[in-house]
């Protein structure tokens, strides 16, 4: 039925519910990685990661771009994911970011790597998902790996 609606080009695919036992065993691991989390910054061990910034109103990135001096002044490590449009570039959005921003182009995910996504997101979520859906989903997610996780998560 999901591969029917992903065929069709719904975007409501059916949920499908895994067990509490498995659910618990998932909120256990995403509190381990919490625990790590907060060592990190104990240890004065901080990043800044500005995710999609490509997708703030061009006329937003100024106000976001701004306080990054700051941050680099300070000696905080700052990363910023973006599209290869141009449109997340931080030295567009403050010129006074120049020679402080290096750019590292992200080639994008294949399908068999996004498929690996769903594969492994379902196993260990004891969802039993086919091999044809998971490929549908991987190649309607456009090389995306984030899209791939919404698109996955909205089957749940």
């Amino acid at each position: 039925m999901f591969a029917n609606l992903i065929a069709e080009g719904s975007a409501v695919p059916p949920t499908l519910t895994p067990s509490e036992e498995r659910i618990e065993q998932v909120r256990d691991k995403l509190r381990d990685q919490m625990r790590v989390v907060k060592d990190v910054f104990r240890a004065g061990e901080v990043a800044v990661l500005y995710d999609d910034f490509h997708a703030i109103l061009d006329d937003l990135q100024v106000y976001v771009a701004n306080p990054v001096k700051a941050q680099f002044d300070r000696g905080v490590d700052i990363f910023v994911t973006s599209t290869q449009s141009g449109r997340g570039d931080l030295t567009l959005a403050d010129g006074d970011l120049s020679g402080r921003v290096c750019s590292v182009d992200v080639p994008t995910w294949t399908t068999r790597d996004l498929e690996l996504i769903g594969r492994n997101g379902f196993d260990m979520l004891d969802a039993s998902v086919d091999e044809g859906t998971i490929t549908s989903v991987a190649e309607r997610a456009d090389g995306s790996p984030t899209e791939m996780h919404r698109l996955c998560l909205a089957a749940l």
